[in-house]
C-alpha cells in the first residue's frame, strides 16, 4: 500500500504535533494508517510497521519478546507512573504486561514525525470502558526503542489500567515508582 495521507482528521493531529514541536514544521510526515481507513502495514520502514506495533498486534507478547525490540537504555514514561522506568528488563516486563491488562483494541493511527520518531494511537477497552493512547517512540541509530512516552484518556479508564497494572507489577517494580512520597 502506498503511504498516504488521511483526511481531516490527520491534518489536524499533524497540525498539532508540529505545534507542539515533535517534528520540523517544514516536513511533511508521513500517515501510515488511520480511522479514516484500513489499517496498514506500510511504515517507517518501508514495508514494515513499527516493529513494537506489529509485535502488540500479534497478540500477547513475552517480555523476552519485547526486550528485544528495547535499547539496553531504554526509558518509558508514563502516566501510571510518578517517574520513568529505565532499562531493558524493567521496561520489557511493563510492556508485556500493559497487552493483556489494556484488553482489546486497535492502534487507529501511525505517523513517521522523522527518521527516528514514530506517533501511534490506539483506541480499546479495559473493562468495557473505552481507553485511548497516544505515544511517542524514539529509535536509537540500531532500530532499537530508546524512549516510549504514552498519554492516556479518559481518566476513569486510565484509572483502571493503573489499578489493574499496579497489581500486575506490584512486585516487580519499586513502590516508589506508583505513588509520590507522602511528606
Amino acid at each position: 500500500m502506498d503511504r498516504t495521507r488521511a483526511g481531516d482528521y490527520s491534518e489536524n493531529v499533524k497540525a498539532g504535533l508540529w505545534r507542539s514541536g515533535f517534528f520540523d514544521p517544514g516536513a511533511s510526515p508521513t500517515v501510515l494508517s488511520s480511522s479514516c481507513e484500513t489499517p496498514s502495514t506500510t511504515t517507517m520502514r518501508g514495508s514494515e510497521m513499527h516493529p513494537l506495533r506489529k509485535l502488540r498486534e500479534l497478540g500477547s507478547a513475552t517480555p523476552a519478546e519485547v526486550g528485544a525490540l528495547l535499547a539496553e537504555n531504554v526509558v518509558f514514561n508514563s502516566p501510571i507512573l510518578v517517574r520513568s522506568i529505565k532499562g531493558r528488563e524493567a521496561v520489557a516486563a511493563i510492556f508485556a504486561q500493559s497487552s493483556s491488562t489494556r484488553g482489546s483494541g486497535t492502534y487507529t493511527a501511525e505517523f513517521k514525525l522523522d527518521d527516528r520518531t514514530t506517533f501511534l494511537r490506539w483506541e480499546g477497552t479495559i473493562e468495557g470502558r473505552k481507553l485511548e493512547s497516544l505515544e511517542v517512540i524514539v529509535d536509537n541509530e540500531q532500530g532499537l526503542i530508546a524512549e516510549r512516552t504514552i498519554a492516556l484518556r479518559p481518566y476513569p479508564a486510565l484509572k483502571l489500567f493503573r489499578d489493574a497494572m499496579y497489581a500486575s507489577l506490584k512486585s516487580k517494580l519499586p513502590p516508589d515508582v506508583w505513588d509520590y512520597p507522602t511528606p
